[in-house]
């Protein structure tokens, strides 16, 4: 048995220590969500590794101040924390913290008429769960493929900030082109397009042996 402690986002876990703590009118102080944290059973096995790489009281405190930032909790006088409704949301859902912290990115720099259906898509497609979902794209394609996705969210009126959002937290250099293929994908679905119509624009650039659908 493995804690699912020892590999999680320590923002994660510092917003589950916060629903845990249910609506406590003071709140909890940093020192207790750390100290709280330090008595499970994750830390439990990460010290009988003889490791200390997983766990960093720094770590959290650089996690707290993250959440913070984000709107995600609020500190009150006192000095102890609170979560706010955004940040109740991500401890009572199953999304990622880091998910609803590039949403917030997003839609922070956006007018009110910014925010319509397609926009919202394409800054689904920045989330954490769906970088997992696999999609084709040509790798060896670094012009045309890239802008041409680009291109149709600009056409559906796409905000320019959502499309640096796309760009952001990356891990290989492909990953924006497949967010921005991606949405364009579930715009061309939505808007009725048949599905072999919808393989023949999405492959237009090769990328995929057995089809995109």
């Amino acid at each position: 048995m493995i804690s699912r402690f020892v590999n999680a986002d320590p923002r994660t876990l510092i917003i589950r220590v916060l629903v845990a703590a249910g609506h406590a009118a003071i709140g909890v102080s940093g020192e207790e969500i750390i100290e709280f944290l330090e008595a499970s059973f994750g830390v439990f096995q990460i010290e009988q590794t003889g490791s200390t790489a997983g766990w960093n009281r720094d770590v959290l405190q650089q996690a707290l101040d993250d959440l913070a930032r984000h709107g995600l909790v609020e500190r009150g006088d006192d000095g102890h924390f609170h979560l706010t409704a955004i940040g109740r949301l991500a401890g009572e859902s199953a999304v990622e913290v880091e998910t609803l912290l590039r949403a917030i990115h997003c839609l922070r720099g956006l007018r009110a008429e910014e925010v319509t259906d397609p926009a919202l898509i394409a800054i689904a497609q920045s989330s954490v769960e769906l970088d997992a979902v696999y999609f084709p794209v040509n790798k060896k394609s670094k012009q045309k493929e890239p802008q041409h996705w680009v291109r149709e969210l600009r056409q559906q009126g796409i905000s320019s900030t959502i499309l640096s959002g796309l760009q952001r937290n990356m891990k290989e250099p492909t990953q924006d082109t497949v967010r921005a293929k991606k949405a364009v994908a579930c715009l061309y679905y939505i808007s009725g397009m048949g599905m072999e119509e919808i393989e023949t624009a999405v492959s237009q650039f090769g990328g995929a042996f057995d089809g995109a659908a």
